[in-house]
């Protein structure tokens, strides 16, 4: 039997990726190392990536269009780290979560958010990252709640051990009937 949290912070991952539209492609919840792995669109992101950091190098860009810019790029990818959290907190009053959890989350995506906000003046760049991540953490707790159906499904699935593919987490999707099923 696995725990209910992880279950639930797991499933929260998968929950809003698929809600973006990014395909899940399983949650492997019954071995280590445990996660929901989703298909990063990362070959055209790097480049876009790529592209951004060349021209901020080359002086095309401000530091203001950099980050802006950058933090749009990752804007999915921070949503679907803290939908974990989302996930996990969703059913817990007031709201909980794993402490290892969330730090090993809230690292990735602070990093993630520190390389397109390092370049700005120290006040801008601390209003940018709390209200940045304020948003992208308003937007995971709004995925959630409206595709709470899904989240528990999967989450009470996992529960008991039960690691899921690809094909099983677009079948319950299809079958919840909440979002459409990603492509």
């Amino acid at each position: 039997m696995v725990d209910h949290d992880l279950a639930r912070h797991e499933a929260g991952h998968a929950t809003v990726a698929a809600a973006l539209g990014i395909p899940v492609l399983y949650i492997q919840i019954s071995r280590e190392p445990v996660g929901a792995v989703i298909d990063h669109p990362t070959d055209a992101n790097e480049v876009k990536r790529e592209d951004l950091d060349a021209r901020f190098a080359g002086e095309a860009l401000t530091p203001l269009e950099y980050s802006e810019a950058g933090l749009a790029l990752i804007a999915d990818e921070v949503t679907v780290y803290l939908g974990g959290l989302a996930g996990e907190s969703v059913s817990q009053t007031p709201a909980a979560f794993s402490a290892t959890r969330a730090a090993d989350d809230l690292a990735k995506v602070f990093r993630l958010i520190a390389k397109y906000t390092e370049h700005l003046p120290e006040d801008d760049r601390d209003a940018r990252v709390r209200d940045y991540f304020q948003e992208r953490q308003g937007a995971a707790w709004n995925l959630i709640v409206t595709h709470c159906k899904t989240h528990f499904i999967l989450a009470d699935v996992m529960v008991n051990g039960h690691d899921l593919s690809k094909n099983e987490i677009t079948d319950m999707i299809r079958n919840m009937g909440e979002m459409p099923v990603p492509k």
